[in-house]
């Protein structure tokens, strides 16, 4: 026992000389098999990665894009519905390992928002279980230079205007190398679809026929009618010069008759 009290101390400088060792062996590697954590923020942290982070993505030499656009501290707004395009790209040196977290806030589920596109890219269950936010990370932890995946989202029902999204970045070098950037993006609600305002055929009035009369009705009628029962005799014309004639040689015959 009194050997054992003796070597005790001897046998912690060499407990942390072994522990230091499997640190700096560990530190040459980020997580293998995906991020170890999805919390809110700067995630490296609760994951086990040493100290205290390098700085941004900027500093670090890394960048995320959309679409081919550079995400800055503007917001950028994008088309729901759409699937977009997201990369993180090393611009002077590789990475291992990185966790993309979107979270929506208490709006909106984000589980669904995010897809993979490569092998060496896979939706977070980390995230999306224990979070319950949409997550895309690593497969294996071998240099990179580039990785992407998509995203697509649908503006929830309520919101009359823009889906907000927070995007943290999470990019792993080695253990205890990391850098962090949190960006804002928005999913604009589409416009509807607005009704023909003309309709597709306009109806047409039939021509009239050649037949039909094309004269001005008139409000009298065009001959007088007739009937056969009641109808008075009709008069012959006279010609009153040739009668009154007549007349005068009848008397002068018959009052010489009279008066021989």
């Amino acid at each position: 026992f009194f050997f054992f009290s003796r070597q005790a101390p001897k046998m912690k400088v060499l407990l942390l000389a072994i522990t230091t060792s499997l640190l700096q062996i560990i530190g040459c590697f980020s997580r293998p098999f995906g991020a170890g954590s999805c919390a809110p923020g700067n995630a490296a942290i609760q994951a086990g990665h040493g100290g205290f982070g390098r700085g941004t993505l900027w500093q670090g030499g890394y960048v995320v894009k959309i679409n081919g656009m550079e995400l800055t501290s503007t917001k950028m707004e994008l088309m729901e519905g759409e699937p977009h395009l997201i990369e993180i790209m090393g611009t002077t040196k590789d990475f291992k390992g990185f966790l993309l977290r979107f979270d929506g806030g208490m709006i909106g589920d984000t589980r669904t928002i995010a897809s993979s596109t490569s092998g060496d890219v896979q939706i977070s269950d980390i995230c999306t279980v224990e979070q319950r936010v949409g997550g895309l990370t690593h497969t294996i932890n071998t240099l990179k230079s580039v990785i992407n995946g998509t995203i697509m989202a649908e503006v929830p029902p309520f919101i009359f205007d823009t889906y907000d999204v927070t995007v943290d970045v999470t990019v792993v070098t080695q253990y205890t190398e990391w850098y962090f950037s949190s960006y804002r993006i928005g999913f604009l609600l589409a416009p509807s679809e607005n009704p023909s305002k003309a309709p597709s055929s306009i109806p047409t009035t039939a021509a009239p026929s050649a037949t039909m009369s094309t004269r001005m009705p008139t409000t009298s009628p065009t001959s007088v009618p007739t009937s056969d029962s009641t109808s008075f005799p009709t008069f012959i014309p006279i010609d009153c010069r040739g009668f009154f004639r007549c007349l005068v040689s009848f008397l002068i015959s018959f009052f010489s008759s009279l008066f021989p």
